[in-house]
C-alpha cells in the first residue's frame, strides 16, 4: 500500500483550478492517506489545499 498519493491533474485544456481541488474531495471521501499536490499551477495548489482544509473541518 502507497504511503503517500501523488494527485495531478495536468492535461491540456484541464482547467486545473477547478478540477484538483475537486479531486481531492473525492479521493479524500474514499481514503484516508496523505495526498501530493502535484501542479505546476500554484493557483491550483492553493484550491486544493483551501479544499482539503474545508474538509478536514
Amino acid at each position: 500500500m502507497a504511503d503517500v498519493l501523488d494527485v495531478n491533474v495536468g492535461f491540456p485544456g484541464v482547467d486545473d483550478v477547478k478540477l484538483l481541488p475537486e479531486t481531492v474531495i473525492t479521493i479524500q471521501d474514499m481514503f484516508d492517506i496523505p495526498l501530493c499536490l502535484d501542479s505546476p499551477n500554484p493557483k491550483a495548489i492553493e484550491a486544493a489545499l483551501y479544499s482539503q482544509q474545508r474538509v478536514k473541518s
